[in-house]
């Protein structure tokens, strides 16, 4: 994986864990990006992502408005260790602003220090999140099981080693971005979880 030096963000972003009364502003993120590309018919998986306490949730806001929000998860009891990226996305008035990245740099950020052995970390794919994934050192990896009843998604992963964990830290803190001290938690994947986007 390769972490690039990022754009500046707009003034005023700050980052946070989603709280309770900040879900209706997601799912409005939600639903403006289905004309971007997130598929039909996911959105009561991303209602359960919204209420799960096994993954951790951050949000990016702008004047304390959510305007992005992404989730991430560790499955440290499957093999190969792994973590995933979900239902990660910018509200779309904002795409290209450099939040989506900050966003990236944060979840990574978040992922407990990574050994000697470097740690794979998963996305399944919707819409351009490949191409802009890709720009990150991401490629295909599987078709996975997405959640919805006999539909599957392909599913990315990038390699991460304690050098790049250390840099998303070092980039984030550049953006003015502080990260939440709390654990990510362990994810159960037979719920779920790996269902839309990073």
């Amino acid at each position: 994986m390769e972490i690039r030096e990022p754009r500046a963000i707009p003034q005023g972003t700050s980052l946070r864990l989603l709280r309770p009364d900040d879900r209706e502003a997601c799912r409005q993120i939600y639903r403006e990006n289905l004309a971007h590309g997130i598929p039909m018919g996911f959105e009561g998986l991303f209602d359960v992502f919204l209420e799960r306490d096994d993954c951790l949730k951050l949000v990016l806001c702008i004047d304390r408005i959510p305007v992005a929000l992404g989730g991430l998860g560790l499955t440290p009891f499957t093999w190969p260790h792994r973590a995933w990226l979900l239902f990660g996305m910018v509200t779309p008035r904002l795409h290209r602003q450099g939040l989506g990245t900050a966003l990236l740099l944060a979840r990574i950020s978040a992922i407990p220090s990574i050994g000697t052995a470097p740690l794979r970390i998963s996305m399944t794919n919707v819409g351009g999140s490949a191409r802009y994934y890709g720009r990150f050192g991401f490629s295909r990896w599987s078709d996975v099981q997405s959640g919805v009843p006999n539909k599957k998604l392909e599913c990315s992963s990038a390699l991460i080693d304690a050098t790049v964990w250390k840099q998303s830290r070092v980039r984030l803190a550049d953006l003015g971005l502080v990260l939440p001290a709390v654990a990510v938690p362990n994810m159960n994947v037979f719920v779920g979880p790996n269902s839309a986007s990073g």
